[in-house]
Parts: C-alpha cells; structure tokens; sequence
C-alpha cells in the first residue's frame, strides 16, 4: 500500500479515492446550486403575485370613468411592450397611405405598440381619459404576465443547469483541485445563492420605493458585488468564472422581455468591479472603488440610452432649459436623469459598505487571506515574529531575507508577490522550539548542542521545527496559506548535513547505510507558486551564507550557477511535483535569487583618511577576502592621539625630560620621498666625519627617523579574523 501511494506521488496523479471525494463534492454543489437558483425563481414569482407594483386606483378600477380626474400616487413605466387602442407615437398614427388614420381603434388592423419603458403616467398628475385606458390595458398585460407559468418555469431551470455544468467545466480546466477544499466550495456556492437572492430583493425594493423603468433597475441592481468579493478573496481566475456565471444567471432569473441589455450590463460591470477591486491593498481603496463604478454605471447607462432612446428621456433637458428661458412656467426637473444618478450612487455606495466588512466575515469563517490583511503582517508587527525577533535572532534575520528573496522573486512572475514575503517571513517560526539547535542561533564560542547527540537524534530536532511550525500557526490563527507554507517549505527532502554524518559512521562501523527516509523531512509537498518560491529562497539564503565565504571574489554568473544547482537538486528530489509552477518561471525565480544574493554579499572599499590631513599617510588599496572587500582596523588613523596599546609601550623607554624639550626634525626630514636603510653591524662600527652625537642626541634621532613604507600600510586581515 505505502509502495502504491509513493507510485502515484511520483507519477503526479491522485488518487482514486481522492477524485472520487472531487467528484461528489462537485455534484453536490450543483444540486445545491441548482435548487438555490429555482428557489430565488419561485421567490420572485411569488413577490410579483403578492405585492401588486401598480397604483391602488388603477388596481381598484374596472372602467377608465373610474379613473377620470383622479391623481395619480405613483410613476408608472411599461414594463414590457403591449398593444393599445389609444397610443399614438411622437408622431401622429398615420395609415399605410401616408393619410391620417380616421378609422376606429377596433377596426383598425394594426393596433400601436406601446413601448417597453413607456412612462404611462407620472405621480401626481391627473387622469385623463387617454392615460386612464391606457393603464387599464397595461393592467390586464401586467395581471396576466404576474400568474404563475409551469412552462416557463421549466426552461428557466433547464437554463439554470446548463450554465452550472458549464461553469463546472470552466473551473475544472482551471485548477482541477478546486473541489478538494470544502471552504472554498462553500463560499463559491454561498455567492452565487447571495447574488440571486439579493437581485430579487433589490428587484422588489425597486418596484416598491423607486417607480423607475428598466435603466434605473439595472443601474440600482449591485451586479458587481460578489464578483468583486470573489477576486478580492479568491483571486483573478475565479474572479473571472463567478462574473461570467453571475452575468448569464441574472438575466435568466430577472427575464423580461430584452434580456441581451441586462447581460451585457451584469459582465461589463461585473468585469469593471475586477479590474478596480482585485488588488486593493488599503481600506480606503473601497471608497475611491465606489465612485469610480458609480462613473462606469453611468457610462453604460448612457450608452444604453444613445443606442435605444427612451421615450422622453433625451427631451428632459431641452424642455428644462426652454422654461427657463423663455417661459415663466414651474420649472420640471429631469427626473429621470435625476433618478438615474441616484440609483448610481445608491449602487456604489451599497457595494462600498458591503465590500469594508464581507471580506472580514469570509477572513473569519472560510480561512482567507485578503491583501489587506497581508499587507498588515508584511509590516513585521505581528505577535509571533516578535517572538522570533526576541527568541531567535538569527533565524529572524534569516527569515526576513528569504521574504525578501521570495518577494523579488514572485514579483517577477506575476504571482501574490506579499503573500509571498509574509510566507518566507513565517515559514521558521517552528524554530522557537529549541533554537539553540539551529546554527544561526549560536554565537561564536558558544557550545554546539548537536555535537553530544546522533545523527539520529539530531535529524529529530532539526524536523521538529516544521510539525512546531504547524503548531503555532494554528495557534496564533494564521490564515491556510501561510499554515501551509510552514508545512511545506522543506517539503520531503532530506537533511543532507546529518544523513552523511550517519553514512560515515556507519561505514566506519561496517554496518549497513541509514534509510534516508529517516533523515527526511515529512512533508507536504509544496503546492502554490508562492510556497515554492518559499522554499527556493529558503535553500538559497542559508546555502549562500555557508558557501559564499569561500569564494576568492562574487560574480553573478558564478552566483546563477550555483542557484541552479540547487533548485536543479530540489527538482531531482521530487519537490515540485504538486506545484504547478512552470519550467520558464523558476528559470526568473533563479535569475531574480541569484541577482539578490549578489547585491546582499555586495563589496564596500576601505574607508581612510584623506592624504591631505597627514602627509605620511598612504591609503592601502582594497582587498578582497572571503568573496567580499575586507575591513580594517582604522582606529590608529583616525584617532591619532590615541595611546598604543599596553604591551607596546612597555618596549619604548620613557623618553626624558630633555628629550621632551628637543626641536623636531625640519621638515625637509619629513618629506624626504624615501628613508634611508638602516645601517649595518660594520656601519655603524665605522667613525662617522661628523662629531659623534651624544646619548640624548642619539635616542631623539632613533625616535624621529620614520618607518619603512612597508610598516606604514595595514595588514589585510586573515580569514579567520574576517
């Protein structure tokens, strides 16, 4: 069995049982998709036949004298186009002949439509014999259409079936293991049951408050909120399907009698909620979103009306200027354009509330991190990492490193790059657990506390920090994928460093090699791009401290190959077989490493003191030891008055008090290009012409003469002191 699952991870399959688990979990969110989308159906069905979206009058009456001279209590639009006896176009009813139609409406052949968005009467006007006929056969139309249809039923839900199995296929083609988590299949379902539901509460709230026509209705519905939740949460791909489900849904549960309109109203505005929502990484970003959606909807809304004017709507603003000018009429407002910027503003404000406090709920309950919420533990403030900082120095610095590795990295491929920095600077936190066990905790001197225990033993301890990793995140309630990347950022590879140590005891022993299999890690493998990224970096870093000392110089091509040979050794091992991270991005993963560790391990020159404040001094050009340009001890250059040291001085005899008071050498001694050579044995035996000096001369003389250049210029330090 164990030789069976090892089979199919290095094949890349999974097992049958685990896509037969897939395979449920996906019929099980259709059905609960499809019952949910039949549910809203019967919903709106019900609404419209329980609440009658006419004026009391017109309902109450039977005859037009019933309505005559009475004042209207609402604006009533045609919600769909029907004949009428009484309607007349803009323009006079003419007959086929061009002459005006003189016969009767019951004789004529063709009655006149009444269009769609007609405003039949508005609120407060008086009935007329014309407008009371008119909401009368409206009325019939309106009674009939509100009754409940089996057949039409039916289709809708055939329609409903077809767009799910659609958008299974979409997702499936997408990324195959989206069914593998339950949360993530929950919260998809739970969106698009939200979104049917409030289009048919937001449809009824419409009818009964806002008394508009089908452009105030699409513009009032907020089409744009869940899949605007759903990038934000979820990502851009997902983004993408819920937006094109979400957009065939709605029209075939609103209906009506021009669908083509509200479908190209839901994408446009569902895509525009993409694009402005996907990467808001700052609160106030939702209210600058608001508004600018709230331009897009007007936009659209305009465009509607320029290619299919509504009746009277493009004269409103001709008649407001024309009483203003040139009649002392009451002014009438553009009520429609008025209405139409309202339920703009109505729709981006609700989907900018909406947006502050949805993704929270969903961070909650669903395990999800937002941009936010990473741009928050990106700023190293977080409990945990304060914990590392204090408990673990070493591994601190080295984790805000390999964040910083993983952040260049996932940048450069176009993946979350944050996600990828807070995962590179949790991913050994696990390491709080014993920390002196990890040799970038210990302090030169310090004893190494693996050097009394087994390999064995000491393998335990360094794969002790993952499972403790996992441990403290679940604690400190950090969101799945930095859990995972915790996990995962060693993924099964072996601890190479230990399972040598062992092969050479055990050859020294004569006994048989180790399993490497107990020198490994347990895993999981890593699965998305950013854990991967993790992980790269992870080996990178610590390998470039350990090795990087040695080399002579750093050069970036020596550096590129280097990188590719270990990512070469995680690829040999299996690592990146659950990743879906492709061969053309880990070669930028490994150019973008390679170039950050050479700009970390950068040289620096010496720092020295110009010649122009003494005149001996000669600058020692730069050295370059152990890959990087040395440093040297400047503290007699730039601190010239400070006393040599205690042993030095004990060599020199304390000059005396005349030797204190004689004149110092002229200066001609001083810039003299080059001393002489001191005198040997028989030199100095010979009589000089000049008197000989006495003693207090000759120890001044001795104490004047300058030393040799070789002395005057620092000694690079060695390797050890490097």
């Amino acid at each position: 069995m164990d030789a069976n699952k090892q089979t199919v991870r290095e094949m890349g399959h999974r097992p049958e049982a685990t896509r037969h688990s897939h395979g449920m979990a996906m019929f099980t969110c259709f059905a609960i998709l499809w019952t949910a989308c039949c549910l809203c159906l019967l919903l709106q069905t019900f609404l419209r036949t329980s609440y009658t979206y006419l004026p009391k009058e017109v309902m109450e009456a039977t005859t037009p004298a019933d309505l005559i001279d009475a004042t209207a209590s609402k604006t009533v639009y045609a919600e769909r186009s029907f004949p009428s006896t009484v309607f007349q176009s803009p323009a006079e009813s003419l007959s086929r002949d061009g002459k005006p139609d003189t016969q009767p409406p019951w004789a004529r052949k063709f009655n006149p439509i009444v269009p769609i968005d007609t405003c039949l009467i508005r609120q407060d006007e008086k009935y007329t014999a014309r407008t009371a006929t008119l909401l009368l056969e409206y009325k019939n139309v309106y009674l009939n259409e509100q009754r409940f249809n089996l057949g039409s039923f039916i289709r809708s839900a055939l329609m409903f079936a077809a767009i799910l199995v659609c958008f299974g296929a979409c997702l499936l083609g997408l990324r195959d293991d989206f069914f593998a988590r339950s949360s993530r299949v929950t919260l998809s379902t739970l969106f698009v049951f939200l979104h049917m539901l409030m289009l048919v509460i937001a449809q009824h709230i419409f009818h009964i408050y806002a008394f508009g026509n089908s452009y105030h209705l699409r513009i009032f519905l907020p089409m744009a909120l869940f899949p605007s939740l759903g990038v934000y949460l979820l990502g851009i791909r997902f983004g993408i399907c819920i937006s094109m489900l979400l957009s065939l849904l709605t029209p075939t549960l609103m209906g009506g009698e021009c669908p083509y309109p509200l479908f190209v109203h839901a994408i446009i505005t569902s895509f525009s909620g993409i694009v402005i929502f996907h990467n808001v990484s700052k609160r106030n970003g939702f209210l600058l979103g608001g508004f600018q959606l709230v331009g897009i909807l007007l936009l659209l809304s305009l465009y509607f009306l320029w290619q299919a004017p509504a009746n009277d709507a493009w004269n409103e603003w001709p008649r407001l200027f024309y009483t203003l000018l040139h009649t002392d009429e009451p002014v009438q407002l553009p009520y429609f354009w008025i209405k139409l910027l309202m339920m703009a503003l109505a729709n981006g404000f609700f989907i900018m509330i909406a947006l502050f406090f949805l993704p929270a709920l969903c961070e909650r309950f669903f395990d999800i991190i937002t941009p936010i919420a990473l741009h928050e533990l990106s700023s190293m403030d977080h409990p945990l990492l304060n914990r590392l900082n204090d408990e673990a120095k070493g591994t601190y610095n080295h984790s805000v490193q390999v964040g910083q590795f993983a952040y260049d990295a996932a940048q450069a491929i176009g993946v979350n790059k944050l996600l990828a920095k807070v995962c590179g600077s949790f991913h050994d936190v696990g390491k709080l657990r014993n920390p002196e066990f990890f040799i970038e905790n210990l302090i030169e001197g310090q004893p190494n506390p693996h050097e009394g225990l087994s390999p064995i033993k000491s393998c335990a301890k360094i794969r002790e920090h993952v499972i403790y990793g996992g441990e403290l995140a679940r604690k400190y309630r950090l969101q799945r994928p930095i859990a995972e990347a915790i996990v995962s950022h060693h993924g099964t590879d072996v601890i190479s460093y230990f399972y040598h140590k062992a092969c050479l005891e055990a050859e020294a022993k004569g006994e048989p090699l180790p399993d490497k299999k107990d020198y490994s890690y347990e895993g999981p493998l890593p699965r998305r791009k950013e854990a991967v990224i993790v992980e790269i970096a992870d080996i990178c870093e610590a390998a470039s401290r350990a090795e990087l000392q040695k080399w002579d110089h750093i050069e970036y091509a020596k550096v590129r190959d280097f990188v590719d040979k270990l990512i070469m050794n995680k690829m040999k091992n299996r690592q990146f077989d659950e990743a879906d991270l492709t061969i053309g991005e880990l070669t930028i993963v490994c150019d973008v490493i390679a170039s950050s560790i050479c700009r970390l391990y950068h040289g620096r020159p010496q720092y020295a003191k110009s010649k122009d404040e003494d005149d001996e001094f000669q600058a020692p050009r730069p050295t370059i030891v152990n890959g990087a340009l040395s440093s040297i001890d400047l503290s007699k250059d730039l601190m010239p008055d400070q006393p040599e040291p205690a042993k030095e001085q004990k060599t020199q005899p304390e000059p005396s008090q005349e030797q204190k008071t004689q004149p110092e050498p002229a200066k001609e001694q001083k810039t003299q290009p080059e001393p002489a050579p001191e005198p040997s044995k028989e030199q100095k035996t010979q009589p000089e012409p000049a008197p000989e000096p006495s003693k207090e001369q000759k120890a001044q003389q001795v104490s004047d003469t300058p030393a040799p250049p070789e002395a005057q210029s620092p000694k690079p330090p060695s390797a050890d002191e490097h």
